[in-house]
């Protein structure tokens, strides 16, 4: 693996672990995450093994909501959404930050 998407990695596992931290100390279950300047350089086998593996593997947990706002334009981080849903994460992909905004403060079905 390249250096430039190594780092990549190491950096997107420290967000999630990031996230995961203030959730276990604050209670906090819902996280609104702006990738919209942040573009999405892992392929799609990269993203699987991402939620199918390294998220499990920092034992993130699966009872959060996170929303991630991601440019109009941007279709890379689609395959994550997929990907971490069909894992059993709650992450979806939001282009309107109000609907977001919504989704994190509807009740949880």
């Amino acid at each position: 693996m390249p250096r430039q998407q190594a780092g990549y990695h190491q950096y997107r596992a420290g967000i999630f672990v990031a996230l995961d931290a203030a959730r276990r100390a604050h209670g906090i279950k819902r996280f609104l995450v702006d990738v919209r300047n942040a573009p999405n350089l892992a392929n799609t086998v990269q993203n699987y093994h991402f939620a199918n593996a390294d998220m499990t593997a920092l034992d993130l947990q699966r009872d959060v909501r996170s929303a991630m706002l991601v440019a109009l334009w941007d279709h890379r981080h689609d395959f994550v959404e997929t990907f971490t849903q069909n894992a059993g994460y709650g992450v979806r992909l939001f282009r309107d930050e109000a609907a977001a905004i919504a989704w994190l403060e509807a009740p949880v079905p």
